[in-house]
């Protein structure tokens, strides 16, 4: 792969960050509201490379084996996750972010795209402190 990796530490590789787009990050273009037990988080036993391992156990409470929806950033890394509430065809999502709120329009056209893929209409996103 070449300069599309660089090391993350001994032994895992990671996307190299010059090729990571800035405009994109900061558009909200590359940021994926990922459903519950995704292979992005549960693929693999080493996360440390997408999550910070002081906030795993909130994807995963209590290790009872119950993946959390994720909220992935613009870097590839789990900033938070994420819950639905439904009524009536409409889906109100709630965003709890690891270290603070997490803006809710950055998160619009992903969960726009989970809600359409499910036949719902996406209602009110919002943004919960923890």
């Amino acid at each position: 792969a070449g300069d599309a990796v660089e090391a993350f530490d001994d032994e895992h590789l990671v996307v190299a960050d010059s090729l990571v787009d800035a405009g994109a990050v900061s558009r909200g273009g590359r940021r994926h509201a990922l459903a519950a037990f995704d292979e992005y988080f549960l693929g693999y036993a080493e996360r440390g490379a997408v999550c910070d391992p002081r906030h795993a156990p909130r994807v995963v409470p209590g290790s009872n084996g119950v993946f959390q929806p994720i909220l992935v950033d613009g870097r590839g890394v789990v900033e938070g996750v994420w819950r639905v509430a439904r009524t009536k065809g409409a889906a109100s999502v709630t965003l709890h972010g690891f270290e603070g709120a997490v803006e809710a329009s950055r998160y619009r056209t992903a969960l726009t795209r989970w809600a359409r893929f499910h036949g719902e209409h996406l209602g009110s996103i919002g943004s919960a402190e923890d």
